[in-house]
């Protein structure tokens, strides 16, 4: 699972799926002991707790870098995907 970029004690990822397909786009915030999974592009808290004002705003500004991971690594679930 390849970390995307870090906001102050946060940082995102984007895991490879490895079997089922996801049912819908999302990443992972990881910091301060707690991991919230957020849908992409709607930042709608899926699992864990609200993020911090700070983080929410950077994940909206760069959700085209994220998205764009999401799909690169679970567009095709016949390709092999290696972790960055």
């Amino acid at each position: 699972m390849p970390r995307l970029f870090a906001i102050g004690a946060f940082a995102i990822y984007v895991y490879v799926e490895r079997g089922d397909p996801h049912k819908a786009a999302h990443c992972h915030v990881r910091g301060k002991g707690v991991t919230t999974v957020v849908s992409i592009p709607m930042q709608v808290v899926l699992a864990g707790p609200d993020l911090p004002k700070q983080v929410r705003n950077e994940l909206r500004s760069r959700m085209d870098e994220v998205m764009e991971a999401w799909e690169r690594l679970n567009s095709d679930p016949d390709t092999e995907k290696t972790d960055e």
